[in-house]
């Protein structure tokens, strides 16, 4: 059996972004009649040249703006029902359930993501031209694999992995900041288990290994930055199958601020699971007139997740950026003043001790940690301070209040700042030399580089 192996998605990103978009809107028109848009919406590039979902003098009074039918919605449960109907038919899902992979442990054992992927991939990449692919409208309305190569550093140190320069890839690595490097390696680790799970299947149908290891993270990152999180209304339900990618309503863009999102969701209660609609609805108070974009409120990004996981970093300041200055407070610490931090609760294994995004103001446990290192100065250890009798200790958050305007506490603060400073500028110059390490991550760490 021949399966088509031609660079699809280089041809899907060279559709201009009007046809998608027109494609799009009569897949949904002619696909249900349930399907309800209002004629005030607009799909045009946000600021960061992506695609966003724009109003323009939307009316007050119209409140249910969009609604799209289950008919349309992709997740796990949507997939699997999908995976046993086509069993029934003599196809290409039948050959790969029959000899490839088990329903059964698909369903039971598989995540949400490499469920998707494998629904996307069969849909996509290996049906034969004149077989019918359902959300083929959807799938071509995805972001482009040329912005995720070009500006998710996850991506990029792959392909220099492929490319056999792994040197170069493991030094960029190794000098990410603490902050990006938890969710730079979070990712890689899920995208090589996909890899790992999908790639024996797939070979069996392409035999170009690096072309296939390309879908399979370019569809990871379509899920990863497309899907939304909603309570699908069953029997006994678990909260994971709920990651669901929604044509459309994907285009709507995440806002930081709180005052500036201005759309919710609401699915249809139902306990079928193939009668739950997704409706977006508008507050009407922040509604402005003219031309503005929609904006979900997904929860505080800082710039490491908006950059590991949706390829930019907010132009200005973000104030959900934090320093994490773990490594450098355990390696201040003594082993019983780490014991009296334990003993009084204000620290347990793996916690973190983190600075906020104004790069001078500790939260509460780096001020304890801070307060203790500077207790050094004064004491030559600390048990003078466990030994006061406990009708004579001052509230621990009195007496830190005293100490912050001491020379001993803010000296230490000082230090400690000093010190995550100049790990910042040793990495950034190292990172600077290397041809090619993505500029988008010398952008992140400098504005995590504190200037004098």
């Amino acid at each position: 059996m021949e399966y088509n192996t031609c660079s699809i998605l280089e041809q899907n990103d060279k559709i201009p972004l009007e046809v998608k978009c027109e494609n799009l809107i009569n897949w949904l028109k002619n696909g249900d009649s349930k399907f309800k848009i209002s004629n005030k919406l607009k799909i045009q590039k946000d600021q960061y040249d992506g695609i966003g979902l724009f109003y323009e003098n939307l009316d007050q009074s119209m409140e249910d703006i969009l609604n799209i039918p289950s008919t349309f919605l992709i997740n796990k449960l949507t997939c699997v029902t999908v995976f046993k109907n086509k069993l029934i038919e003599h196809n290409i899902w039948n050959e790969i359930f029959n000899k490839h992979i088990n329903i059964n442990e698909v369903e039971t054992s598989w995540n949400s993501f490499l469920i998707i992927i494998l629904y996307m991939y069969i849909e996509w990449f290996c049906l034969k031209e004149d077989n019918f692919c359902f959300h083929l409208p959807f799938f071509q309305s995805l972001p482009s694999n040329k912005f995720f190569e070009e500006n998710i550093p996850v991506l990029q140190y792959l392909q220099l992995i492929d490319l056999n320069e792994i040197e170069t890839a493991e030094k960029i690595k190794a000098n990410l900041n603490i902050e990006f490097e938890n969710e730079f390696l979070k990712l890689l680790k899920n995208i090589e288990f996909a890899e790992e799970t999908l790639l024996p299947i797939f070979k069996n149908f392409e035999e170009n290994v690096f072309l296939i290891k390309k879908r399979i993270r370019y569809l990871y990152m379509c899920i990863n930055s497309r899907c939304l999180y909603y309570e699908i209304k069953r029997n006994n339900p678990v909260k994971e199958d709920n990651l669901t990618l929604v044509p459309l309503v994907d285009f709507i863009n995440h806002e930081n601020n709180e005052t500036k999102y201005n759309s919710f969701v609401e699915v249809t209660s139902n306990i079928n699971l193939f009668k739950q609609d997704y409706k977006l609805h508008v507050k009407k108070e922040n509604l402005k007139s003219g031309m503005n974009e929609l904006l979900f409120k997904y929860g505080p990004h800082n710039d490491c997740l908006l950059l590991n996981d949706y390829g930019f970093i907010l132009n200005g300041k973000n104030d959900n950026n934090y320093l994490d200055v773990t490594d450098i407070i355990m390696n201040e610490l003594k082993p019983w003043e780490i014991e009296y931090l334990k003993q009084i609760h204000y620290y347990k294994d793996d916690d973190q001790f983190l600075i906020n995004s104004d790069k001078q103001t500790p939260f509460f446990n780096t001020q304890l940690a801070i307060f203790v290192i500077s207790l050094n100065l004064d004491f030559p250890n600390l048990a003078k301070v466990k030994q006061f009798a406990k009708p004579k200790q001052m509230r621990l958050t009195n007496y830190i209040k005293a100490m912050q305007g001491t020379k001993n506490y803010e000296q230490t603060l000082e230090n400690v700042i000093n010190k995550y400073n100049e790990n910042i500028d040793r990495k950034l110059n190292t990172l600077k030399s290397l041809a090619k390490c993505p500029s988008s991550i010398i952008n992140l760490m400098e504005k995590y580089y504190i200037h004098e």
